[in-house]
């Protein structure tokens, strides 16, 4: 099984849609913000519809981290095929 990790960089890229080397991707661990923490970055709800249009949907949320007030700032979302 192919797994793709990447962290909060930016937006999605095309090692998602099939692999650096043509093998099918089956999973991929990303952390995503549910708040813009610099211009041009990738929300959560994006990143979860640009994979999603590529046939991997959302399986968990984890490691959840919060602000002061308790808002959700950012976790790491596990998708698959």
């Amino acid at each position: 099984m192919a797994l793709a990790r990447r962290p909060d960089a930016g937006p999605a890229g095309p090692e998602y849609a099939g692999g650096r080397d043509g093998r099918a991707v089956q999973a991929v661990r990303r952390e995503c913000s549910f708040v813009a923490l610099y211009e041009g970055h990738a929300l959560a709800d994006e990143v979860i519809a640009w994979l999603r249009e590529r046939g991997l949907r959302l399986i968990g949320v984890y490691n959840m981290a919060n602000d002061r007030d308790g808002r959700a700032v950012q976790a790491d979302f596990l998708f698959g095929r």
